[in-house]
């Protein structure tokens, strides 16, 4: 009587025998691995909080006041300076010229 199965066949039951049950086991540990991660449990996300209203009407406040408040001072430190410099120039202009 003949062979049922290929010598080979051998091999590859073993082969089955031992790589499904790895195979499975590695699924698992990777399912499990996923299911405690940072990722899914959301451990270092930050939960949404209602912004307080005093810091909704500072924030702009402040924004704007770094960006309009310098040019702002030295603009209104220049004209009285210039106005201040005036008569100094006039007098030396009238004087060079005669």
């Amino acid at each position: 009587m003949g062979q049922l199965f290929q010598e080979r066949a051998n091999a590859i039951a073993r082969a089955v025998v031992i790589g499904v049950p790895l195979i499975l086991l590695g699924l698992a540990a990777a399912v499990f691995a996923y299911a405690r991660s940072d990722f899914w449990t959301h451990v270092d996300t930050p939960l949404d909080q209602p912004v307080p209203l005093l810091w909704q009407k500072l924030d702009p406040v402040m924004g704007s006041a770094l960006i309009f408040l310098l040019p702002c001072v030295v603009l209104a430190t220049l004209s009285p300076y210039m106005i201040r410099l005036e008569p100094r120039v006039l007098a030396y202009s009238m004087i060079s010229r005669g």
